[in-house]
Order: structure tokens, then C-alpha cells, then sequence
């Protein structure tokens, strides 16, 4: 397992915890422009507000790369590449979407950490091993 960490502000934070609570099937989603490369279905996505990491999403998904993800288009490890019953041309988008449900959070004891930009991954972070 590889998991990453986002850094982003309370409110972002919120949105998500509740984001598709109470709604069957509903997820939530973090855009990425590229998808980072040790990631995969299953791991954690670690969120940190105010110089801390407080806890963690459950992946349960990660889809897109030209084709987007509607209708969805899976990422397939083995190919390195998003693929769909019908290949298409469509070059809509060429992000990354990383799907997981509101219930998965889980709190953790608040790491301290520096504020960054993009995602790092977590097995930099001695506390989260």
C-alpha cells in the first residue's frame, strides 16, 4: 500500500466529510492532473488542515485520463492507462479523479506537518508506518 497525503483547508476538508452522505452510491472525488504513480485502489488519502494531518479517506476508486468519468472509465494498472468497453478519441480532460465515500474518514491523532502544495506520500511521514 502507497498512501498519500493532500494538504487543503477546513472547509475543502468538510465538503468532503459530507459529500454524499445518506445518498446510496454517492462519492466523493480529489482531482489530480496526473495520476501519482504508487497509488492505488484500496490505499488511504491522508487530508492535513492547519499544519496537521487528521486523518484519512478510504480509495475506492481511481478513474479518467482523457475519457473522464462520465460514464466512468476505470484506470487499469496494467495498461498504465483509463479504459472503457468503447476507446474513445475524446480528449475532455486529461485528469485523474480519485473516488472514495464520506464514511470511510477516519480520524487519527493530528501529525504535525508543513504546509505543501500537490499530494506527498505518506510513507515519508514516520508517524503514519
Amino acid at each position: 500500500m502507497t498512501d498519500i497525503i493532500i494538504y487543503t483547508t477546513k472547509e475543502v476538508l468538510e465538503h468532503k466529510k459530507k459529500d454524499g452522505i445518506g445518498k446510496k452510491g454517492d462519492y466523493c472525488y480529489w482531482t489530480f492532473k496526473n495520476k501519482p504513480q504508487k497509488l492505488k485502489r484500496f490505499d488511504r488519502i491522508y487530508f492535513a488542515i492547519d499544519k496537521k494531518i487528521i486523518g484519512s479517506f478510504r480509495i475506492h476508486d481511481i478513474c479518467g485520463n482523457r475519457q473522464g468519468c462520465s460514464p466512468p472509465h476505470y484506470y487499469s494498472e496494467e495498461k498504465n492507462k483509463s479504459i472503457s468497453q468503447e476507446e474513445s478519441l475524446d480528449s475532455r480532460s486529461d485528469n485523474i479523479e480519485i473516488h472514495f465515500f464520506s464514511e470511510s474518514w477516519e480520524n487519527i491523532k493530528p501529525i504535525l506537518t508543513k504546509p505543501f502544495q500537490g499530494f506527498k506520500y505518506a510513507d515519508k511521514v514516520i508517524e503514519l508506518k
